[in-house]
């Protein structure tokens, strides 16, 4: 589609560092931002007229399970229940996710009914990675294939070998969650005599091609492995405090060590919609009463530009020349009439009540079109 915003009052193109521009235009074609400001010259695009809006990136969700959405709403058809789960990402303004689960056709299947990026693949176990993935697109251009490793343990070196063999010559991604508790984390040092990232960096299988998913217990000789090899990182700690997790990742040295982070949501199991607002929240509250600060514009930015680069998506600001994965917010329904803009992350992450959230330049959610979802469902 090709897409004007026009007229809007703010638009927030980054959070890190804070940048807003008023009364400005975005022009989108071909799903790409091409224009951002006054922007003299462009017909024939669909105008959505923006003067009591703002305009910020789309949050991406790196790391969920969604089969656990099943369970949280009492819903036996499992295709309709992931119809849910996605479009309730899409009204919380997430525009591109990673999962984790067993059955990812069917997962990107409904993510392309709604409209979403997704990246998902099979879950490894005890075969060799290459009898588990296809790059295939599945029929849709918004999907990224990546395999998954849910537990460590269940994978045998040799498998682990075959990981590290299509990490380098098939330029696919792998997710890993470790050192989710501390139980977890003594049971494979019991097993295996080293910690699991330490595992994994003895076995070479640490690289930016790897993604560490929870890491809520690591050793500070992990934490050096980590800088060296430059996995990126997602971070899940609401869901994980949610579940009685005695225990928080190390963020602000992976911030000070400039790794790429990224925020999930994780699952459905202790929560009833993936309102990574909440995530945001939790994350600058939890680290607080850990007397570690970590401002809001920070936080906000982990949850757009980090999760998209996690994910490898040319999103998570509004720039020209990036993805137009963006959200929008009816400025009226802000509590507080009257505001300087630099408040702007503020008012979204206390009181954001998304009115439309835009993938790839098309609208998967808008307030106003309730019905077409009621429909899909």
């Amino acid at each position: 589609m090709n897409l004007t915003l026009h007229r809007c009052r703010y638009i927030i193109s980054s959070y890190r560092p804070l940048k807003i521009l008023e009364d400005s235009n975005i022009v989108i074609d071909n799903g790409r931002v091409v224009c951002l400001g006054q922007c003299y010259g462009y017909r024939g695009y669909d105008k959505v007229d923006c003067k009591e809006k703002v305009v910020a990136p789309a949050f991406g969700n790196a790391h969920i399970h969604l089969y656990t959405i099943s369970k949280a709403i009492n819903e036996q058809n499992p295709y309709r229940a992931l119809l849910i789960a996605i479009l309730n990402m899409a009204a919380n303004g997430i525009a591109a996710f990673q999962s984790m689960d067993e059955n990812y056709k069917t997962v990107v299947e409904a993510a392309k009914s709604i409209g979403l990026r997704v990246r998902a693949g099979p879950i490894v176990k005890n075969k060799k990675c290459d009898e588990y993935i296809s790059i295939e697109k599945l029929g849709y251009r918004l999907y990224t294939p990546i395999i998954s490793i849910e537990n460590l343990l269940e994978v045998d070196e040799e498998v682990l070998e075959s990981c590290l063999e299509l990490v380098l010559n098939r330029n696919i991604d792998i997710q890993i969650s470790v050192s989710r508790t501390i139980e977890e984390t003594l049971n494979f040092k019991r097993i295996k005599k080293l910690f699991p990232v330490e595992y994994l960096a003895k076995k070479n299988l640490l690289s930016n091609k790897i993604i560490l998913t929870h890491i809520n217990w690591v050793s500070s000789w992990e934490l050096e492995s980590i800088e060296y090899y430059r996995p990126r990182v997602v971070v899940c700690p609401y869901s994980d405090a949610l579940s009685n997790i005695n225990g928080l990742p190390p963020l602000k040295n992976l911030l000070d060590k400039e790794i790429v982070v990224g925020v999930g949501t994780d699952n459905f199991e202790y929560r009833y919609s993936a309102n990574i607002l909440k995530d945001i929240t939790a994350i600058i509250a939890l680290y607080r009463y850990s007397n570690i600060y970590i401002d809001v514009e920070h936080v906000m930015n982990i949850a757009t530009q980090g999760s998209y680069n996690v994910m490898n998506i040319n999103a998570g600001n509004i720039e020209v020349g990036k993805e137009a994965d963006i959200i929008v917010f009816d400025i009226r329904k802000f509590k507080y009439g009257s505001f300087i803009k630099q408040s702007l992350p503020f008012l979204i992450l206390y009181e954001g009540y998304i009115d439309t959230t835009i993938v790839n330049g098309n609208i998967v959610w808008s307030i106003d079109e309730l019905d077409k979802y009621i429909k899909i469902l």
